[in-house]
């Protein structure tokens, strides 16, 4: 039988993801699922586990440090920990966590998790480098070749994890938000796989002609190329042509423009979305993560495409990528 789901006050879209542990923490405690008392006691096993770390930080020689360093580590042991809160099967199941397990315990089960995530982003980033495109835009590859060896170099697991370290200048279509460390980076480098590997679905040349329609300098500029390729396939099967050529004609451009016009944010969204599965399905893709991710950037593209004709900006949208 089933396990009945637990439900109760804690609003999870209230809760910080960069700071998981604290937030989660102070909601058990204001909507008294933790006892004062419990609450008490994971607070001082945290503040000794800190007394721990620094001790490790200045390699035994002090268990004072500077009040900012303090904090600093301080952060990055509850990071940790809340990598162990994550995993449970909900919030309560969590705050269970923290009434019935030490602060040593926790961060441990944290310690485990992080290692694991850091395997996993690191076999990201290695098929990452493996579907890179061909093209010269300069962020595109600095940020995943020497930003992403970057973080793996300067990322400290022991006394900064929830530092990410790096500023991943690359713009990914669908960005990652409401996480830090090695959080961000693991679905950073997820969600460029799956950019990467829809990308390849198509030519060099047609990608070439796509970037040259939509941007002035296509190897300086800062922009999703992903979205480009996407914006770009799309339209040109919703104007009757074949997706997989990236060839939209003016002419197309200006019927689709046309076309969609009447169409209100939702059918717009519904349209895209619609649009993106078909060409997934006929490209024969198999890979569901990726699927969902296209899906989901072309709803966003529909809602661009929407606002882009409100504001009579069609030309931002609908672009030609070859002569008629």
């Amino acid at each position: 039988m089933n396990k009945p789901e637990r439900t109760g006050p804690v609003n999870e879209a209230l809760l910080d993801g960069e700071n998981y542990f604290v937030s989660l923490f102070t909601e058990a405690l204001s909507h008294g699922l933790m006892s004062q008392a419990e609450a008490d006691s994971l607070r001082a096993g945290f503040f000794t586990l800190l007394g721990k770390k620094t001790l490790d930080f200045t390699d035994g020689k002090s268990s004072s440090v500077r009040t900012e360093q303090a904090e600093a580590l301080m952060s990055s042991v509850f990071y940790t920990a809340s990598l162990a809160l994550k995993s449970c099967p909900s919030v309560y199941d969590a705050i269970d966590m923290m009434k019935t397990r030490c602060a040593e315990e926790i961060y441990s089960a944290g310690r485990k998790r992080l290692e694991t995530k850091l395997k996993t982003a690191k076999l990201y980033r290695s098929l990452v480098l493996k579907t890179m495109l061909k093209c010269d835009n300069r962020t595109y590859k600095t940020t995943l070749d020497d930003g992403i060896k970057g973080f793996f170099r300067l990322y400290d697991t022991e006394f900064g994890a929830d530092r990410t370290v790096i500023t991943a200048d690359y713009p990914l279509f669908i960005p990652v938000t409401g996480l830090c460390g090695i959080e961000f980076i693991c679905k950073y480098l997820e969600s460029a796989y799956y950019e990467n590997l829809f990308c390849s679905l198509f030519t060099q040349d047609g990608i070439k002609n796509v970037l040259k329609a939509v941007c002035s300098d296509p190897a300086e500029d800062v922009f999703s190329i992903f979205g480009s390729v996407l914006t770009a396939a799309l339209n040109c099967a919703l104007s009757g042509g074949d997706p997989v050529t990236l060839r939209v004609t003016k002419a197309g451009a200006d019927y689709l423009a046309a076309k969609t016009a009447p169409l209100g944010v939702y059918d717009m969204r519904r349209l895209y979305s619609s649009s993106a599965e078909k060409l997934l399905s006929v490209a024969e893709v198999k890979n569901t993560a990726e699927t969902a991710y296209v899906i989901s950037a072309a709803g966003s593209i529909g809602a661009e495409v929407h606002r882009a004709l409100s504001l009579n900006a069609a030309d931002r949208v609908f672009f030609a990528t070859c002569r008629d």
